[in-house]
């Protein structure tokens, strides 16, 4: 089967199926030590009523000079993230595919959907990397909206649930 394709037993179909499902945050996030100078949550999901095998996987830079953080979802491997960083730096998309996500070069805050990678996952591996992204819509620049947006469209409900505080800067800048 040609890469990208979905047969009944594709690899990347349960990964359609998870984004689709109704998912929820497990009890409570805490933020950890990452690397110096980085915190990371490691949140499970539920799925109906049980435990999944997928991840919210926060990353916040503390002591950045600008707000800097990513927000990724993972399955196996990591299938969607969101990107914040500073207008100066970029991500260059396949040239096949620029057109289609808005540019060969993204500068900023960026996202990459499940949907703009699947053609990277064979019949049997899903993709390790994330090689396509969009431009995030400009309205979002702040952690909670950032926060929101990316459980919406990943599919993860978070009704009352409070947008966890990012986690407070170790140095004065």
């Amino acid at each position: 089967m040609a890469r990208g394709q979905a047969g009944e037993d594709h690899v990347a179909n349960p990964v359609d199926r998870l984004l689709l499902a109704e998912k929820r945050l497990q009890g409570r996030g805490q933020w950890r030590e990452a690397n110096p100078g980085a915190m990371r949550i490691r949140w499970p999901l539920l799925v109906g009523t049980s435990i999944f095998d997928a991840l919210l996987h926060l990353m916040y830079w503390l002591n950045s000079a600008e707000l800097r953080f990513s927000i990724g979802l993972n399955y196996r491997v990591q299938i969607a993230r969101l990107d914040f960083v500073p207008n100066h730096e970029w991500h260059d998309n396949p040239i096949g595919r620029a057109r289609m996500l808005g540019g060969a070069r993204i500068r900023g805050p960026h996202y990459h959907a499940w949907t703009d990678n699947r053609h990277l996952s064979t019949a049997s591996a899903l993709s390790r990397e994330l090689t396509c992204a969009r431009q995030l819509p400009a309205q979002i620049r702040r952690w909670d909206q950032a926060f929101r947006w990316f459980c919406g469209e990943v599919g993860i409900v978070l009704d009352e649930t409070p947008v966890i505080e990012p986690p407070p800067r170790s140095t004065l800048l």
